[in-house]
């Protein structure tokens, strides 16, 4: 099988725009865990702004480090933030509203949808990382297999779960093993000390 070489332009393009989907999943973050009602909820959330702001910083370590400048604009990135704005936006009208539990459930299908963007973005990170020539990989330095569970398994368990409990039911456990996946593997070592 024939392998085309890495478009460098569209390597930057991805940067770039997973930084800002970062950065925009704060802002959805944040504003969730200001509606939130259950405690269990605004924990998983709390820890997940966590993950999230490692992941903002990450990147803009890596980008320098590619030689390539953070504060740069795309029209990809471009967009990114009006996306954040709008699931903000719709946080608050729930918010709005006066029924929390409503709005948390809002909240969480808002997480899961910023979260679902960012999952996408660092699997083709991940994939970068398996595929790209020796100098742009050495910059890739994947995680060991023990590295943090990603954020889009917990928070994409956020509002399934939520809908259950809001109607009376029991709710299931997200993973039998306990662990929702690995897609944020790759760059989680670099904010590891060496």
């Amino acid at each position: 099988m024939h392998r085309q070489p890495i478009d460098r332009a569209q390597v930057r393009r991805l940067l770039l725009h997973a930084l800002e989907a970062e950065r925009s999943t704060i802002g959805v973050y944040e504003a969730a865990m200001g509606v939130a009602v259950d405690e269990q909820v605004q924990r998983e959330w709390s820890t997940q702004l966590e993950e999230t702001r490692l992941h903002a910083r990450i990147l803009c370590d890596l980008l320098p480090a590619l030689g390539l400048d953070p504060d740069a604009t795309s029209p990809a990135r471009d967009a990114v933030p009006r996306q954040g704005a709008a699931l903000v936006a719709a946080i608050e009208m729930a918010a709005a509203n006066g029924d929390h539990a409503a709005t948390q459930l809002v909240a969480a299908e808002c997480v899961a949808l910023a979260e679902a963007r960012d999952h996408l973005n660092w699997q083709l990170i991940g994939m970068l990382a398996e595929s790209a020539p020796g100098d742009l990989a050495a910059e890739f330095a994947p995680a060991p297999d023990d590295a943090e569970p990603d954020s889009f398994g917990l928070a994409d368990d956020s509002a399934p779960a939520s809908w259950p409990q809001a109607l009376g039911l029991a709710t299931a456990p997200s993973c039998p093993d306990g662990r929702p996946g690995a897609a944020h593997r790759v760059t989680l070592a670099r904010a590891r000390p060496t």
